[in-house]
């Protein structure tokens, strides 16, 4: 199967040139669109010679954040890798993307005729379905929700220029009509789409201008455009198969630099883990040595089943890590609610303060014990969260997300995590979801 991996390049040049020969590797062909608003030259640079072995979008446009201007940009590179050479499916990442796998591993697991994306349907009044139905323009430096000296750099001011002018006209003209009906499916921006799928999303683009029109002036259109395409054209059932992993557990994503605080949640969809810090050349330089061998980024075998994981923790002592999970039934367990998703993470509610886990036979090693958590929860209250192995307790400290507690000898069967007080949802949402609540723990 030929693959056509498309990037987003935007400020991460020194992350995608340490993937580029594990993509080459794994036999795929690397396009690169660079945003406009990004020096050209630099950005080629600071790549070296990986440069020389991608294609890159002739003419890029401007991107700005939550913008149609993100779905150009996805257009040009698959009309760049669609002029290049005929491809059987195309990986859409962004540049500070990193690979999770070896190049073997990471070609078997886009090796198949499916369609690797999250597709979640919306609800009518929701938020993320205000998003679509809600006339947005963040094209524009006038109108871009980020910080416009960003955009224009050593310029505070929002001019209003002549194209955002011919824009509210259109605006103006779609409202009258409205905007188009259909169901409105989303999720996470990033996905590996077959050609034939591909070729029912630009045919659709490009014939049908009443609903491209829609998603030009809506917001956020990279994680509902495509999506809801798919899920009314192609198919319409839901699925989480997204193949990046991106931690939102603090709100933002989690940037990632330190070789002791890589996520420990992997799952099998996953083969890319985003957003890898661009200046944290040391640690990337490890993991592309890591994959190059042949092994993941966790330096384990692919595909090893129940291996342990080892880290070496911030005083370089070596530690066995051992994951807590919420339990992966899908009917009701005693002391959690049930199984939830944020953006491609599943999880559960715990339901109680005290939860019990029984730990592996025969470890008595070092050991950092580790709680993913998926969502933000009010920092004050986590901070009361403790662990227990044994008779020993250590407060749960935060990282990236991730509750940890190292203890210097594990005999005990179990581990118990003690929480403060459950609590409730504020606002709209408690007056139909009025349970209590603890952690959200991933599965």
């Amino acid at each position: 199967m030929r693959i056509a991996c498309l990037v987003m390049g935007y400020i991460a040049p020194s992350v995608l040139a340490r993937s580029v020969p594990i993509l080459l590797a794994a036999g795929w062909d690397v396009f690169v669109h660079v945003d406009r608003k990004v020096a050209f030259e630099g950005y080629m640079r600071a790549m070296g010679e990986a440069a020389e072995s991608c294609v890159f979008v002739a003419a890029p446009v401007e991107v700005f954040w939550g913008g149609y201007s993100m779905i150009t940009a996805e257009l040009l590179l698959i009309e760049t890798a669609r002029k290049h050479a005929s491809y059987d499916k195309f990986l859409l990442l962004s540049d500070d993307s990193f690979p999770i796998l070896p190049p073997d591993a990471l070609h078997r697991h886009f090796d198949n005729q499916a369609d690797q994306i999250t597709l979640r349907r919306v609800r009518e009044g929701t938020p993320t379905h205000a998003r679509y139905r809600d006339f947005v323009c963040y094209d524009d430096v006038a109108t871009t929700i980020r910080d416009v000296s960003t955009v224009v750099p050593g310029s505070p001011l929002r001019v209003i220029r002549p194209e955002l002018e011919k824009k509210i006209a259109e605006i103006t003209a779609l409202r009258r009509r409205g905007k188009k009906r259909l169901q409105l499916y989303y999720g996470q921006s990033l996905w590996a789409l077959t050609k034939a799928t591909l070729d029912v999303v630009t045919r659709t683009i490009e014939t049908d201008r009443h609903l491209q029109r829609s998603f030009v002036y809506s917001a956020l259109p990279d994680e509902t455009m495509i999506h809801s395409i798919i899920g009314n054209f192609v198919r319409t059932a839901e699925q989480e198969a997204t193949p990046v992993y991106v931690n939102y557990s603090g709100g933002a994503p989690v940037v990632y630099g330190a070789m002791s605080d890589l996520p420990l949640d992997l799952r099998d969809t996953h083969a890319f883990l985003r957003k890898l810090s661009p200046t944290a050349t040391e640690t990337l330089d490890i993991l592309a040595a890591r994959l190059q061998a042949g092994r993941t980024i966790h330096d384990q075998i692919p595909g090893e089943a129940n291996a342990p994981l080892w880290i070496v923790d911030d005083t370089g002592t070596r530690r066995r890590v051992i994951r807590l999970t919420a339990p992966d039934e899908t009917g009701s367990t005693e002391g959690w609610h049930g199984i939830e998703i944020f953006w491609g993470r599943r999880f559960r509610w715990t339901a109680r303060e005290q939860v019990v886990w029984a730990l592996p036979p025969n470890v008595s090693e070092r050991v950092r014990i580790v709680l993913s958590i998926v969502m933000p929860v009010e920092p004050n209250w986590l901070s009361g969260c403790r662990l227990r192995v044994g008779g020993r307790e250590a407060p749960a400290a935060i990282r990236n997300g991730d509750l940890v507690a190292d203890f210097d000898d594990v005999s005990a069967a179990e581990a118990t995590l003690t929480t403060p007080t459950l609590w409730k949802l504020a606002g709209p949402a408690s007056q139909t979801d009025t349970r209590r609540l603890g952690l959200p723990v991933a599965v």
